[in-house]
């Protein structure tokens, strides 16, 4: 579509279909991300994740140059499709928001692996030093 001719009225529901597969694209991202556990493969997917939500950016766009050309009500094949893009944008919110929580956990477990470790590290120094509470303790009368 570009900048020297007008959008066409029809074109709207072009654009929300557009705005609509690429928002099935993200939720189907969003949910292989949750059970990803590879680095390099979750970062892959985070690359996918942004190129799609930069297309939906773009789509966003052209959908507001629409508005700007058309001033028009949305038919109800176009109300349809909208009620679809705000469901599935909340879907996709929650998996999003599921992902941080796991990922809280999981970091709250391996912050706890480490201060464990950092425990049993110093506790290894401790006996090794020699102290009195290192040696076996004898009790003399």
């Amino acid at each position: 579509m570009g900048s020297d001719r007008q959008l066409g009225d029809s074109e709207l529901i072009l654009l929300l279909e557009k705005k609509h597969s690429l928002l099935a694209e993200l939720f189907q991202l969003a949910q292989k991300q949750l059970h990803l556990v590879d680095a390099v493969e979750f970062d892959s997917l985070l690359n996918q994740k942004d190129q799609c939500i930069e297309a939906m950016q773009r789509t966003d766009t052209v959908i507001a140059i629409w508005h700007q050309e058309h001033t028009r009500d949305y038919n109800d094949h176009e109300n349809k499709m909208l009620q679809y893009i705000r469901t599935g944008l909340q879907d996709v919110l929650e998996l999003e928001q599921e992902l941080e929580e796991r990922l809280q956990r999981e970091k709250t477990g391996i912050a706890e692996e480490i201060r464990q470790l950092g425990h049993h590290s110093q506790l290894r120094h401790y006996l090794k030093t020699g102290s009195a509470a290192g040696k076996k303790l004898s009790f003399r009368r």
